[in-house]
């Protein structure tokens, strides 16, 4: 169990060295916001597959072990052009690969603790403990100003520093992947490796929830840009980003075991986190540039993420049980994350760009409400599937 703990303490950690920076990456490289908003949106288009293709590689082989690091791997292959760039063309086709390798890393985490903790009560815990190193590697960004986040080399060496860690723990301290007997294999490959059999009720979840992350998008993949060039913060950026996580984490520990009681209460903490999505991207609108009621904003981050993500996985886990669950998070992960946080980029960059930044909090903060309305519609359908 322990490792479980340091393990995903390791992945957020490559998610710190990685997510803030996907959208700085490409606004050092001079491109604009439509660009930028049109590159990010090509890399989650594909990001849509990349999951999916991750997690039925790794459950078809049983080999999680190496599949996770294999996609920690091709994270650096891939950026690596992209901090170092050659022509715009290999920039933009290495950025959506990259794009979908840190995507997939998630999924993968996420399935491997599940199949190896007793019940869904410790999950929170654990998901914490990898909230807590992605909080530290934002914290030591924000403290030492490294990496400079006008500078992609030292972006670059930040990440390969935080994937060689990760890597080389899985390969001293994770058990080696068992093999699957043939015929058990054989017996239930096609059940555990179909989408179809992941069941209606399912995908009608998958679909609610990424009515909210479309919204929650803007602020995953665009903040960024509105904390240096509109709030002016600088290196700094990453502090507040990592005061969100901070109490993402609280959220994660104090409700993780509210989850082990049931579909209802999963779908219950849904509702709440969604409706606080709307208040969130409200704040961003009706106080711009008010530095204490955007802290109050990022404070919300563990009702608007936290909350979200432990409720949809227990959620999931119990909907599916553990023979299906590693292909299900794929699912989760590519259309209720990725596909959702395509749109909000996509079309977020020209708002941004013809509007600005108020119009883009205003407009998107109505599909969670939207959300909350279908949802409670769709109660008895998903309580008792």
């Amino acid at each position: 169990m322990g490792a479980l703990y340091f393990l995903s303490f390791l992945v957020q950690s490559i998610q710190g060295a990685v997510g803030p920076y996907l959208q700085i990456m490409l606004r050092n490289g001079g491109y604009s916001h439509i660009l930028v908003g049109t590159i990010m949106g090509a890399g989650l288009f594909l990001s849509i597959v990349g999951p999916l293709l991750f997690s039925y590689i790794s459950q078809k082989s049983g080999k999680p072990r190496l599949v996770m690091i294999l996609s920690a791997l091709v994270v650096v292959i891939f950026f690596a052009p992209v901090m170092f760039p050659v022509s715009t063309a290999v920039t933009i086709i290495c950025y959506c690969l990259g794009f979908v390798s840190i995507c997939s890393i998630n999924p993968l985490h996420d399935s491997y603790i599940t199949t190896h903790i007793p019940n869904s009560s410790y999950y929170g815990r654990i998901r914490a403990c990898g909230t807590i190193g992605y909080v530290s590697m934002l914290v030591l960004s924000a403290a030492t100003a490294f990496p400079n986040q006008e500078s992609n080399p030292s972006i670059f060496l930040n990440m390969g520093i935080k994937i060689g860690a990760f890597v080389l723990f899985c390969l001293l301290f994770l058990k080696p992947d068992k093999g699957v007997s043939v015929s058990t294999r054989t017996a239930s490959l096609k059940d555990r490796t179909s989408f179809k059999a992941l069941g209606s009720t399912f995908y009608l979840f998958i679909f609610l929830f990424a009515l909210t992350r479309i919204a929650h998008g803007v602020v995953e993949k665009l903040l960024a840009s509105y904390m240096t060039e509109v709030l002016g913060l600088g290196n700094s950026f990453t502090f507040y980003i990592a005061l969100g996580a901070m109490f993402e984490a609280l959220v994660m520990v104090t409700l993780g075991k509210k989850t082990s009681s049931g579909v209802a209460t999963c779908i219950n903490m849904l509702v709440i986190s969604s409706f606080a999505v709307t208040i969130r991207l409200l704040i961003y609108f009706f106080f711009p540039k008010n530095i204490i009621m955007f802290t109050i904003a990022q404070g919300m981050h563990g009702l608007t993420y936290g909350m979200a993500h432990i409720s949809a996985t227990a959620y999931i886990a119990t909907l599916l049980g553990k023979e299906k669950f590693t292909l299900g998070m794929g699912v989760y992960q590519a259309l209720g994350f990725n596909l959702p946080e395509m749109i909000a980029v996509t079309v977020g960059g020209v708002v941004i760009d013809y509007f600005g930044y108020p119009v883009l909090f205003a407009s998107y903060s109505v599909l969670p409400l939207i959300a909350v309305v279908l949802i409670i519609f769709s109660r008895k359908k998903l309580f008792y599937a």
